[in-house]
């Protein structure tokens, strides 16, 4: 598994608001009021700590980590890998799918 580069520039130092998830899938929102959605293979329930920062994004093949500055870890089964992810920006622009 390796460093999503391009994800990690994008989202280090963001700080977590609050997270959500359906069976499908799993949103984060950040205090600048960007949003990120991750489309799930399998439903889980994920305990995410309000008021953390990323610290950075790993991938393989259908992996994805977020780890925070905490040492929290996030660990997310993609549906889709290279296709699971977006994110945008407090304006609702897109800045990130992947």
């Amino acid at each position: 598994m390796g460093i999503n580069r391009k994800l990690t520039k994008l989202l280090q130092g963001r700080v977590i608001k609050n997270a959500e998830a359906s069976p499908t899938e799993f949103a984060i929102h950040f205090a600048d009021g960007s949003a990120m959605k991750i489309r799930m293979s399998e439903t889980i329930i994920l305990k995410i700590p309000k008021g953390v920062r990323i610290r950075k994004i790993q991938e393989g093949k259908a992996d994805f980590v977020i780890e925070c500055d905490d040492g929290a870890v996030i660990d997310i089964q993609l549906s889709e890998p290279g296709n699971s992810v977006s994110l945008r920006d407090r304006h609702n622009h897109l800045e990130y799918t992947g």
